[in-house]
C-alpha cells in the first residue's frame, strides 16, 4: 500500500517506488526540495541519510551532493567558494581542482569558465594587469600565451583573442579590422585577414559564404557575382569543383550537405566522376559519413536501399547489401533481428519461420549475442530478469547458475563473479568496499589481499591502481589525508604528480602548505627538488613554477632574480648568475646583445660600467668582433667612439679593435708613417704611443701603465708645474707628429692622451682621424683663418687641466672627433665663425678662471694661433 503522507512534490510513480523499496514518507520528506525522487533513492540505497547531506554547501545541486557522498568527497572540499558562484559553478571549479583561494585572487568579473582557463594555463592575476575588461578568460589566455602585450591588444577590444593575434600579426589596424565585423568573426575573419582580402571586397560575396569560402574563391578568381550563381548550400571548395567541371551542381544537390566533404574526398579520378554521374536520386539522409563514402567506393546506388523493410536503419540496409542479403530475404526475418543475426540464421540454415524465439526483453544486440554463440531461448529462461544478456552469456560459458553467484557485491559483473567463484573467493569478501570503487576495483583489491576497511581508509581521490601501489610501498590510508582541492585523482594516479609526493615521503599537510597558485605537478616538483613552500612563494608573482624550480635549485634568491630586466628569461638568468653577471651588470648591456656574447664580454671586463649602454648601441659590430677573444689572454682597457682597447695579459701590448674597418686601416697607415720616419733615423718619438703593426684585425700598441688625462685631472689637483709639463709634452707630441708628415691629429682631447703612472709623462693616442693633408680640405674654414685645429684643442686642454671645466661648455665635444666630421655645429664653431666679435669673452673667461699667469698666456696664444705657430707656442712653454 502506498503511503499517503508523502510530500506533494513527489508524483504517484515516485510514491509507489518509495513504497516498493520500503522507504517511508518520514524518511524521504526530510530531504530539501533540490533532491528529486531518484537522487533520494540513490542516497538511501547506499546507506546514507538526510543528515549526511546537511554539511554540504546549500548551493550544491542534490545530484552533486549525492555523488560527493558516494565518492567520499568531504563537505569542506566543496565549501568556502564566493557567494557569486552557484552550485554548478562550485562543482565545475572543484572538478578542475580550483580552490576558493584561487578564485578570490581574481577580480569578480571573471566567471567560472574564465577561472578554469586561468588554472589550466597557469595564469596569475598579475598577468592580467593592463588588459581591458572586454576580453574573456579564454581571450586573455590566448593573448598572454602568444605574448601579445596589453597595450597592443586593448586596441582590438571586441575581437576574440585568436582574432587579435591574427590581426596584429597580419598588421591589420583596428579600424580596418572593424570593417569586417558586421558579418565575419572567428575563423571567417582570420581566413580573410590571412588571405589579405579587403573588407569591402569580402562583403560583396553572398551572405551564406564563410570567410574561408570567400578566401578560397577569391584566391581562384571567382568574383562575387559568379559566386552568387551557385546554390547557397555549396562550400567554396565544392564550388571550385563544380566550376572546374568535375561534377555538376545538379549532381551535388542530390546529396545532403553533410556528405559534401565526402564528395570532395571522392572526386579524385575520372572513374569517380563517372560513378557520380550515374547517381539519379539522393542517398538516405540517415547514413553517416563513413557509410556514404563506402557506397561511393563500392558503387552502391541509392536505389538498392529502397526495398528493405522500413524497420531497418539505412546502416543496417547497407550491411545487408554488403553481405549480399536481398531485401526479400531480410524482410522475411523481420527487423527485430540485426544483419549479423540474420546472416548467422542463413548460415545455420534457419528459415524465417524456424528461428529461435527469445524473450521480448532481449533486444537486437542480445539476440545477436545468443544466436552467434549458440545459446538457445530455453537456456536464457533459466535466469531471472535482473541478469543481463551479457551476464547470461558469461555464466553459461563458465557452467554456472544464477544461485551460485548469490551474495557477491552487485557491482561485480557476471564474468567477475564467476571468476571469483571459480577461485574459491567467499562472496562476503566482496562486500563493504566504498561505493566509489567499481566491480573491477573490487576484483583487484581481492587479488592484492586488501580488505574493505583498508581500502576505504585511503583518500577518496586515490584510484584503485594507485592505492594498491601505495599499499605495497607501506603507505597507509591515513597518510594520504590532508591534500586540498587542487590535488586530483589523476595526480594520485600519475607517478610524476601527487601520488609520488607520498612516495617521496611528504604528507598531504606539507603539500597543501604550498601557495594556492601552484598546481599538483608544481608541488610535486618542489617536494622532489627540496624547494620549501615559503621559498617557492617568495618568487610569486614574477615567475612560474618551472622557472621557480630552476631559480631555487641554483640558489638565486627571489629578490635577486627579480632585479634582472624582463628581457632575460629564467634560463638566461641562471646562466648569468653562474657566470657571475649580477642583475646590475646584466641590465647595463645593450638589449640587442645576445646572451652568449654578453657573458663573453663580461669575462673580458666589458659591461655597462666600463662602456655605457648608449655607447654599446653604436659599437655592436666591434663588440661582436671581440666576443670571441680569450679572456685568459686579454682584458678590457678603454673605449672610444667606435673602438675598444684591450690589453694582452702578461705582455706589455694593447690591442685596438674598431668597427670602422676603413678608419682602422687609415690609422694604421698614419702610425706606420710616423714609425717608419723615426725608425729610418734610429729615433723614437717621446710623446706618441709606439705602434707594432696590425694583427687579426687589431692594431697593436705598447701597453701604457697609466690613466687618461681626463681621469688624471679628475683624480688630482694639478700645480702650475704639472699643467706646463704635461702641456709641453702634448705640444712636443704634436710637433713629433707633424715632423713625420702627419699634419693634423684632429681628435685631441683629454681622453686621447695617456699619462704614464710612474713618470706623469703624456703620450698621444688614437690617430683614427689624423690626416697628412694641408688646407683647404683637411679642416673647416674657421681653422684655416684662425689657427690650427690642434692648437685650439691644446688651449682647451690647458684650460681643463687648470679649472677642471671646459672652456666651450656647450660644445658637443672638445674637438671635431665624431667620426672625423668637420662641420659640427657647437659653441666653439659658433665662436670661430666671427672670432673678432665672439672670442674676446672666452679670453676674458681664461683670464678670470685660470690662476696661473704663464698658463693663461699660452692658452690665449693658442686660441689665436696661426698654422705656423707651433714653434712659437713651444718657446712660450720653454720661457714659462
Amino acid at each position: 500500500m502506498v503511503d499517503t503522507m508523502f510530500d506533494p512534490r513527489f508524483s504517484l510513480e515516485d510514491r509507489a517506488l518509495f513504497s516498493e523499496v520500503g522507504y517511508t514518507a518520514d524518511q524521504v520528506n526530510q530531504f530539501p526540495q533540490k533532491f528529486d525522487a531518484l537522487t533520494i533513492l540513490y542516497v538511501l540505497d547506499n546507506g546514507f541519510t538526510v543528515s549526511d547531506t546537511e554539511s554540504y554547501d546549500e548551493r550544491l545541486p542534490g545530484g552533486a551532493v549525492a555523488s560527493s557522498l558516494l565518492d567520499g568527497i568531504p563537505a569542506e572540499h566543496l565549501s568556502g567558494y564566493n557567494r557569486r558562484f552557484n552550485g554548478e559553478d562550485i562543482v565545475e571549479l572543484f572538478r578542475n581542482w580550483i580552490t576558493p583561494q584561487f578564485t578570490e585572487a581574481f577580480p569578480t568579473r571573471y566567471s567560472r569558465v574564465d577561472l578554469v582557463e586561468f588554472r589550466e594555463h597557469c595564469i596569475l592575476p598579475s598577468d592580467l594587469e593592463g588588459y581591458a575588461e572586454g576580453f574573456s578568460g579564454k581571450d586573455l589566455v590566448t593573448l598572454i600565451n602568444e605574448k601579445i602585450d596589453h597595450s597592443a591588444a586593448n586596441n582590438y577590444v571586441g575581437f576574440s583573442g585568436e582574432e587579435v593575434v591574427s590581426l596584429i600579426r597580419a598588421n591589420v589596424l583596428p579600424e580596418k579590422a572593424r570593417e569586417y565585423t558586421g558579418r565575419f568573426r572567428g575563423d571567417s575573419l582570420t581566413a580573410l585577414v590571412k588571405a589579405n582580402i579587403p573588407a569591402d571586397k569580402a562583403l560583396e560575396y553572398p551572405a551564406h559564404l564563410s570567410g574561408s569560402d570567400i578566401a578560397t574563391l577569391y584566391g581562384e578568381g571567382v568574383t562575387p557575382t559568379e559566386a552568387a550563381t551557385y546554390d547557397p548550400t555549396l562550400p567554396g571548395r565544392l564550388i571550385l569543383r563544380v566550376r572546374s567541371g568535375d561534377i555538376t551542381q545538379e549532381q551535388v544537390l542530390k546529396f545532403p550537405p553533410k556528405f559534401y566533404l565526402a564528395l570532395l574526398d571522392f572526386l579524385r579520378t575520372e572513374q569517380d566522376r563517372t560513378t557520380l554521374s550515374k547517381i539519379n536520386k539522393p542517398y538516405p539522409s540517415d547514413l553517416d559519413w563513413s557509410d556514404f563514402y563506402c557506397c561511393l567506393e563500392d558503387k552502391i546506388s541509392p536505389e538498392r536501399f529502397d526495398d528493405y523493410n522500413s524497420g531497418y536503419t539505412s546502416s543496417e540496409k547497407l550491411k545487408f547489401i554488403i553481405q549480399n542479403i536481398t531485401p526479400e530475404l531480410a524482410n522475411r526475418y523481420g527487423s527485430r533481428f540485426s544483419p549479423k543475426t540474420i546472416k548467422h540464421f542463413i548460415e545455420k540454415g534457419f528459415e524465417p519461420d524456424k528461428v529461435p524465439t527469445y524473450n521480448p526483453r532481449f533486444g537486437k544486440e542480445a539476440v545477436e549475442l545468443f544466436v552467434t554463440n549458440d545459446i538457445s531461448p530455453a537456456q536464457t529462461e533459466q535466469f531471472s530478469e535482473r541478469v543481463s544478456a551479457n551476464a547470461i552469456y558469461v555464466m553459461i560459458q563458465r557452467g554456472l547458475s544464477e544461485t551460485q553467484l548469490t551474495g557477491f557485491d552487485p557491482r561485480l559483473s557476471a564474468e567477475q563473479g564467476a571468476d571469483l567463484f571459480i577461485k574459491g573467493v567467499d562472496p562476503k569478501q566482496t562486500i563493504g568496499f566504498n561505493r566509489r570503487f567499481t566491480g573491477s576495483d573490487i576484483v583487484k583489491f581481492i587479488a592484492a589481499n586488501i580488505n574493505p576497511s583498508v581500502a576505504n581508509e585511503y583518500d577518496y581521490r586515490i584510484p584503485c591502481k594507485r592505492l594498491i601501489s601505495l599499499h605495497k610501498q607501506g603507505i597507509m590510508g591515513g597518510q594520504t589525508k590532508g591534500f586540498d582541492q587542487r590535488f586530483s585523482w589523476l595526480g594520485f594516479l600519475n607517478r610524476n604528480w601527487t601520488g609520488s609526493i607520498l612516495s617521496e615521503g611528504y604528507s598531504g599537510q606539507q603539500a597543501s602548505a604550498y601557495h594556492w597558485f601552484f598546481s599538483q605537478e608544481a608541488v610535486y616538483n618542489f617536494c622532489k627538488k627540496g624547494v620549501g613552500a615559503i621559498k617557492a612563494e617568495s618568487y610569486l608573482p614574477h615567475f612560474r613554477f618551472v622557472d621557480i624550480c630552476d631559480l631555487a635549485i641554483n640558489n638565486i634568491p627571489a629578490v635577486k632574480a627579480k632585479e634582472y630586466a624582463p628581457r632575460f628569461s629564467v634560463k638566461e638568468i641562471v646562466l648569468l648568475h653562474k657566470a657571475g653577471v649580477t642583475a646590475h651588470l646584466a641590465n647595463g648591456y645593450y638589449d640587442a646583445i645576445p646572451l652568449r656574447s654578453l657573458v663573453a664580454l663580461f669575462k673580458l671586463g666589458i659591461s655597462g660600467e666600463t662602456i655605457p649602454k648608449d655607447k654599446q648601441k653604436n659599437m655592436t659590430r666591434v663588440l661582436d668582433k671581440i666576443k670571441g677573444f680569450n679572456p685568459e689572454a686579454v682584458c678590457y682597457l678603454d673605449h672610444g667612439g667606435h673602438g675598444v682597447l684591450l690589453r694582452l695579459k702578461g705582455r706589455n701590448f694593447a690591442l685596438k679593435i674598431s668597427d670602422e674597418q676603413q678608419d682602422q686601416k687609415e690609422e694604421a697607415k698614419i702610425l706606420t708613417k710616423i714609425g717608419d720616419y723615426y725608425k729610418a733615423r734610429n729615433q723614437r718619438p717621446r710623446h706618441i704611443v709606439r705602434f707594432h703593426g696590425e694583427q687579426h684585425s687589431a692594431l697593436v700598441f705598447d701597453y701604457i701603465d697609466g690613466v687618461s688625462l681626463e681621469d688624471y685631472v679628475i683624480q688630482n689637483q694639478l700645480t702650475e708645474e704639472n699643467v706646463l709639463s704635461i702641456g709641453k709634452g702634448i705640444l712636443e707630441g704634436l710637433i713629433e707628429m707633424r715632423t713625420a708628415g702627419v699634419v693634423h691629429h684632429r681628435d685631441l682631447k683629454p681622453r686621447n692622451i695617456m699619462i704614464a703612472r710612474d713618470t706623469s709623462h703624456p703620450l698621444l693616442v688614437d690617430f683614427g682621424v689624423a690626416t697628412t693633408n694641408h688646407w683647404p680640405n683637411a679642416v673647416s674654414e674657421y681653422n684655416r683663418a684662425f689657427g690650427t685645429h690642434d692648437l685650439v684643442a691644446l688651449a682647451q686642454i690647458l684650460y681643463f687641466m687648470s679649472t677642471k671645466e671646459h672652456l666651450f661648455s656647450q660644445s658637443t665635444s672638445m674637438v671635431l672627433s665624431t667620426g672625423g666630421k668637420v662641420d659640427i655645429r657647437d659653441e666653439r664653431e659658433w665662436v670661430y665663425q666671427d672670432p673678432s666679435n665672439r672670442l674676446a669673452q672666452y679670453m676674458q673667461k681664461v683670464n678670470s678662471n685660470v690662476q696661473y699667469s704663464s698658463v693663461r698666456v699660452i692658452i690665449i696664444k693658442c686660441l689665436n694661433a696661426r698654422p705656423y705657430h707651433f714653434r712659437r707656442v713651444s718657446r712660450l712653454f720653454t720661457s714659462a
